[in-house]
């Protein structure tokens, strides 16, 4: 899928280990990634299923290499997948996921966008790059109405959300969550 703020790559709860084994078309999910972060699901090592995590993708001339789950993980142009604890030989990216909470009790009224600011300028200037991956507004009635118009990061380090309220009557918020990813 195009849309979206992710691409998931399902190892389809496959066993990995320093033994190849084949997934076929593992590959092309990879290739087929639309330049979105990679989020790597259906792992198993040591006989447990990993949660879902986001991996750094590092490209050579014969194989893709995803930095993940403190190693990685090795595909060549033959769908057979490895799994090598440590880092990978030439470096590659760490990717950590952050969650901000942000407090506010701001009433949102019907059909109107209101636009929200975290400042999140300690992220941006302890890793290379901050990108907003995930929202999530509180629990509660009428939450489910709320959409995100736009999530970025300005040059001061500021997160700006606009959040639409999708409904003909008022909802306060009381809090949301926003998802960070932070690549070094």
């Amino acid at each position: 899928m195009k849309k979206g703020g992710y691409k998931i790559i399902d190892f389809k709860g496959t066993a990995l280990s320093g033994t190849a084994v084949e997934i076929p078309g593992i590959l092309e999910q990879i290739a087929d990634n639309y330049n979105k972060p990679i989020m790597v699901s259906g792992v198993v090592l040591n006989g447990e299923l990993q949660d879902d995590a986001y991996a750094s993708v590092n490209d050579t001339e014969d194989t893709v290499v995803l930095t993940v789950y403190g190693g990685v993980i090795t595909v060549n142009e033959d769908d057979e997948v490895t799994f090598t604890s440590g880092s990978p030989s030439g470096g590659g990216d760490t990717v950590t996921i952050v969650q901000k909470t942000y407090t506010t009790s701001t009433v949102m009224t019907g059909n109107n966008t209101s636009t929200f600011t975290i400042d999140v300028s300690d992220l941006v200037e302890a890793h290379e790059k901050v990108v907003p991956v995930n929202f999530r507004g509180a629990d509660g009635d009428g939450y489910i109405n709320l959409g995100v118009v736009y999530m970025f990061i300005n040059s001061e380090g500021i997160l700006n959300i606009g959040i639409r309220n999708f409904t003909s009557g008022s909802i306060t918020m009381p809090s949301f969550d926003v998802e960070l990813m932070c690549i070094n």
